[in-house]
C-alpha cells in the first residue's frame, strides 16, 4: 500500500487583493477542496453580533466558537460549497459590521485555535486542498507544497471595494 501524497496549496495576501477569486479558481481547476478561513471568521463574527457578545469578551467568544459548525463539501460542478447552520443568507457575512468584527476577533487565540484545528481536520480528510486566508501557510499548512501570496496595488483594491459599498 502506498501513501498518496496530499496536495496542499495556500493562498494568503493583502485585503481585497483577489485571494478568494484565485483560490476558488485554482481549487476548481485541480478538483480540490477550497477552504476559506475568512468565511469561518465571518460566521463567528456574525453570530457573536447576533448573540450580543462584546467583541472583547474572549471568554464568551471562546464558548461561542466551540459551538459553531462549518460545512465544506464538493458540489457537482467541481467547486466547493460552504455552509453553516448559523447562517441562512451568506451575503450577510459581507456587511461592513461583520467585516470589522471578524478582523478584531480573528486576532484572539481563543477564536483562531479552534478554526485552525477544524481546517487541519479538513486537510486530513481530503487529498487536495486550497487553503485561503489568515495563517494558511504558516499555521494551518506550513507543509504546503505551494504557497501563494497575492498583492494588488492599492488603487485596484479600492476599485474592488466600490461595488461592495452598494
Amino acid at each position: 500500500m502506498t501513501d498518496k501524497k496530499k496536495l496542499v496549496i495556500t493562498v494568503d495576501g493583502t485585503a481585497v487583493s483577489g485571494k478568494s477569486s484565485l483560490a476558488r479558481k485554482v481549487a476548481k481547476g485541480l478538483n480540490a477542496l477550497h477552504i476559506n478561513s475568512g468565511l469561518m471568521f465571518r460566521v463567528a463574527a456574525y453570530v457573536s453580533l447576533q448573540e450580543g457578545i462584546a467583541e472583547n469578551d474572549r471568554q464568551e467568544l471562546e464558548k461561542l466558537i466551540l459551538q459553531l459548525q462549518w460545512n465544506y463539501e464538493r458540489d457537482h460542478q467541481g467547486g466547493t460549497r460552504f455552509s453553516s447552520p448559523h447562517i441562512h443568507n451568506i451575503r450577510l457575512l459581507n456587511s461592513l459590521e461583520v467585516s470589522k468584527r471578524a478582523s478584531i476577533i480573528a486576532q484572539y487565540d481563543v477564536v483562531r485555535r479552534p478554526i485552525a484545528a477544524f481546517q487541519r481536520i479538513l486537510l486530513e480528510e481530503h487529498n487536495a486542498c486550497v487553503v485561503e486566508g489568515r495563517d494558511a501557510g504558516t499555521v494551518i499548512a506550513p507543509h504546503a507544497e505551494y504557497k501563494i501570496f497575492v498583492d494588488t496595488p492599492m488603487e485596484l483594491r479600492q476599485k474592488r471595494l466600490e461595488p461592495k459599498k452598494v
